[in-house]
């Protein structure tokens, strides 16, 4: 078997915090993909909007929720290695770190990626269903979506406002 054929896997501990990133992802992601496909499509998206990707927030202390048993080991397959290695050599460079310890990483790349998933979906799914919101509950989502924006997604919500 070459190293084209073989299968790498990022394996973690598994905690709730990983399985609720990768239980938000998969909530947020159109298409359904599992795991591998949702880290991959998070993955590409933190290398192609590095600049745009407030590094320090991600790195925060966040509280997740899980609905779902935690199992005694967790892996996801890599499916490209090249992009894997892109990803740990960003968060090195953003962090001013030696060594990337999976966790961190995946941490990083699905926070970067579902922050932009809740970003450019939020106006045409959540706000949408929920109509029975307050104003002053709307107004204080929308606060905090704009407090939270990076740049791109700071674009997309005056583009949105704009047009109506």
């Amino acid at each position: 078997m070459d190293e084209k054929e073989k299968n790498f896997y990022a394996s973690a501990k598994p905690t709730v915090e990983l399985f609720a990133l990768f239980q938000r992802a998969e909530e947020l992601d159109v298409d359904g993909l599992g795991k591998a496909e949702i880290y991959e499509r998070a993955q590409r998206y933190l290398i192609k909007n590095k600049e745009s990707v407030n590094f320090k927030s991600l790195s925060k202390k966040q509280e997740w929720k899980y609905d779902g048993d935690i199992p005694s080991s967790f892996k996801v397959r890599i499916n490209d290695m090249g992009i894997d290695m892109k990803v740990t050599d960003i968060i090195k460079d953003e962090y001013a770190i030696n060594r990337v310890m999976t966790p961190f990483k995946m941490k990083i790349t699905l926070l970067a990626y579902i922050e932009h998933l809740e970003a450019t979906g939020i106006f045409e799914d959540e706000w949408n269903k929920e109509e029975t919101k307050s104003i002053d509950e709307l107004r204080v989502q929308g606060i905090s979506l704009v407090l939270r924006a990076n740049r791109e997604q700071l674009e997309m919500i005056i583009n949105k406002l704009m047009e109506g």
